[in-house]
């Protein structure tokens, strides 16, 4: 577990240095609506097929040796990768659609919101590489 912690830190911390090293700021980075859309969508989405206690199961067979049949943490982790990345494409379609509407008002700077716009891609491919990292521990821990 450690080791999974120390090196999904590390990638993020080297996704976010390198951002930062070419003269991003951070802050634009931090938008909460679209974390919370591509988290939460797919989180429900995991749990309108499987159970909250297999969504837990799945992540304890990713950091140790399942007492069962790891399947369905497989099943798991291989269906919130791809929902990860499809709730990245519908939070930078929602963003595209707001940014359209608000086109001609003068008063909204839609530069700034194509720029969270293309934060929703940024979260969903990022979970979505958790979602297989934490695929792999279990297929590794559970032959």
């Amino acid at each position: 577990m450690i080791r999974f912690l120390i090196s999904t830190a590390l990638a993020v911390f080297v996704l976010l240095g390198a951002y930062v090293l070419e003269g991003g700021s951070l802050g634009p980075l931090l938008g909460l609506t679209a974390f919370l859309i591509t988290f939460l969508v797919p989180l429900f989405g995991v749990l309108a097929v499987w159970s909250f206690g297999d969504w837990l199961k799945a992540w304890s067979h990713a950091f140790k040796p399942a007492e069962g049949d790891a399947r369905r943490s497989v099943e798991i982790w291989k269906f919130s990768e791809l929902a990860y990345n499809l709730a990245g494409f519908l939070g930078a379609l929602a963003g595209a659609i707001l940014i359209l509407r608000n086109i001609d008002n003068p008063n909204v700077m839609w530069y700034n919101s194509l720029a969270a716009l293309l934060v929703s891609p940024l979260y969903g491919t990022t979970l979505a590489f958790i979602a297989r990292i934490l695929r792999s521990r279990v297929e590794m821990l559970n032959p």
